[in-house]
């Protein structure tokens, strides 16, 4: 027992020594790249990404990312302080970017063998209520949802002194979107989340599987070579259906969905997947094609703006690669170097998805909110549900006028910057929200 006891020690003391190792040469890889982002050596950066990442990226791409930081954040000053953390599998290290503007985080994402798996830079921000909330006015749950491997963290905001409330579950837009929306300062979904609780109607909100296990997800391994909207959305959406149906903190006869994005355009897929829902909220959702949004959204920003070369390239490729992710015919195996942002497997399962005819079918109750001001999916869209739906008596549609596809106003023309700016959802949109929650007839 003694030895077995000294052996255990032996093996425990062990991983700690070989998890500092990977710890410390994790700290001298990352020393290595920020030297290599710094020189502009991105040909020896590349030398350490993973299969995925180089799939994705080759040195003229990191050269493009890298060169347009300073359009937005100002000139680069240096790297700074490294901190080394662990999730299941992997180790991250965040590292301080100071630009003249402000200072960003670079986080690198290592794998088992110490290779790049994920790279991006995200700015430091804070984040501030609006005025309307009553955080006296509700509680709050944090709860797991889904399956292992890939649970994910959800809160569950509950309005105290109302008894069985509605319930709104908030499907994300697009990429790795975590449960509030974060960007910035702002928080757009936390603002409805708690803005809807604080006028007596429960949310709840999740991080998006591709935001709590991205690296993981796009490693072979895993599911790199076969995610699909079923693994990024229609599973977690189906478990925590599931989970409120049981619930008795809420009616379970009062569930809707709102989805917001591509969460709006698979909302009414949802919706057939779940028929015990009372209705659907689409919060500046697509009525056409994302690949054709996205050649939009680049001739909005990009057509007349003089950029350097390897930018304006990359805006080509991706119009073009837009092109060929809508082919109806696309191949599982059709080069992910030719597709934008995902895999053929994705694409096809995007491809599959009609959602104007799918909403034909619902007759539960329907919100449809949209922005004057949204660049990504514009009023083009906005029309074509309105005109789809026009024979629909279950059909509500609300444009306004200052609203950008963030759900938070601004003025003149939109662009991505704004993004950024300190805001919050207006308490206009959460009464009209709120109201028509309200006002559902359940049959």
């Amino acid at each position: 027992m003694i030895r077995n006891l000294f052996l255990t020690i032996f093996i425990f003391l062990q991983f700690l020594a070989n998890a500092q190792t990977n710890k410390n040469e994790v700290y001298l890889l990352t020393e290595k790249i920020a030297y290599y982002i710094e020189t502009e050596k991105f040909d020896s950066l590349i030398l350490h990404l993973d299969s995925n990442m180089l799939r994705q990226f080759d040195a003229e791409k990191m050269k493009g990312i890298w060169e347009s930081l300073p359009n937005q954040f100002g000139a680069f000053e240096s790297f700074q302080k490294i901190t080394i953390d662990s999730v299941p599998g992997l180790l991250v290290s965040q590292t301080i970017v100071k630009f003249k503007k402000a200072k960003l985080m670079m986080n690198l994402v290592f794998n088992k063998k110490n290779e790049v798996a994920g790279l991006h830079f995200m700015p430091k921000y804070s984040y501030a209520p609006p005025d309307y909330i009553n955080t006296l006015s509700f509680v709050e749950y944090k709860i797991v949802v889904g399956k292992i491997p890939f649970q994910v963290m959800a809160t569950l905001t509950i309005p105290r002194n109302v008894e069985k409330p509605a319930c709104v579950i908030i499907i994300g837009g697009s990429g790795p979107t975590d449960k509030d929306m974060s960007y910035g300062d702002n928080k757009p979904y936390k603002d409805i989340a708690w803005g809807l609780a604080s006028k007596g109607v429960a949310v709840i909100r999740y991080d998006k599987r591709t935001a709590a296990y991205g690296p993981q997800l796009s490693m072979d391994e895993y599911a790199g070579k076969h995610l699909t909207i079923k693994e990024e959305y229609l599973d977690d959406a189906h478990d925590v259906i599931t989970y409120l149906s049981k619930s008795k903190l809420i009616d379970p006869k009062k569930i809707v969905v709102a989805g917001h994005s591509e969460g709006g355009m698979l909302a009414p897929l949802i919706f057939e997947q779940n028929k015990n829902l009372a209705g659907v909220i689409m919060l500046e959702a697509n009525a056409r094609p994302m690949q054709d949004l996205l050649v939009e959204q680049m001739n909005y920003l990009y057509k007349d703006v003089e950029l350097p070369f390897t930018q304006r390239k990359q805006i080509e490729d991706a119009k073009r690669h837009a092109v060929y992710a809508k082919d109806p015919h696309l191949k599982p195996n059709f080069s992910n170097d030719s597709l934008p942002g995902a895999t053929a497997p994705y694409w096809i399962s995007v491809n599959t998805v009609h959602q104007v005819e799918s909403a034909k079918k619902i007759k539960k109750p329907m919100l449809f909110i949209q922005g004057e001001r949204d660049y990504q999916v514009t009023l083009t869209d906005f029309t074509i549900w309105k005109e789809a739906l026009a024979n629909k008596t279950n059909c509500t549609f609300k444009l306004y006028p200052k609203l950008n596809h963030h759900l938070m106003e601004g003025e003149g023309r939109a662009n991505g910057e704004e993004y950024a700016k300190r805001s919050n959802v207006p308490e206009y949109l959460i009464d009209d929200m709120a109201n028509w929650i309200r006002r559902l007839e359940i049959k």
